[in-house]
């Protein structure tokens, strides 16, 4: 559900939309994503490949009856977060370089 959205506003979408709502209402969410960073606030993980299970159960679960997958998950998760914290600090260099441009702009006015 996230694709059309930048990695900020997706994230915020889940922190504040989603599971705020979810976490208030006691509501069942089935959730169909690629971004493994979601999967410490589930429930119940059903891993696919192909069009098939691959693995069910709770994150505890696949993490103690399928170790390489769980492995796998951190690792991209870990890049996930490295992209993440990229995208951030670009974003920052953007917002601040505009601050300095308008204060230069609003100095020589």
């Amino acid at each position: 559900p996230f694709s059309a959205l930048d990695i900020h506003l997706s994230d915020h979408l889940m922190q504040e939309g989603i599971l705020k709502f979810l976490q208030d209402d006691k509501r069942t969410l089935v959730l169909v994503t690629h971004k493994l960073q979601y999967l410490t606030h589930a429930d119940w993980i059903i891993a696919m490949k192909d069009g098939s299970v691959l693995r069910e159960g709770t994150l505890k679960d696949i993490q103690t009856k399928d170790v390489e997958l769980y492995e796998h998950w951190k690792t991209l998760m870990n890049r996930q977060d490295q992209e993440l914290e990229k995208d951030m600090e670009a974003d920052q260099t953007t917002l601040e370089r505009k601050t300095l441009r308008r204060a230069m702009y609003s100095r020589e006015a």
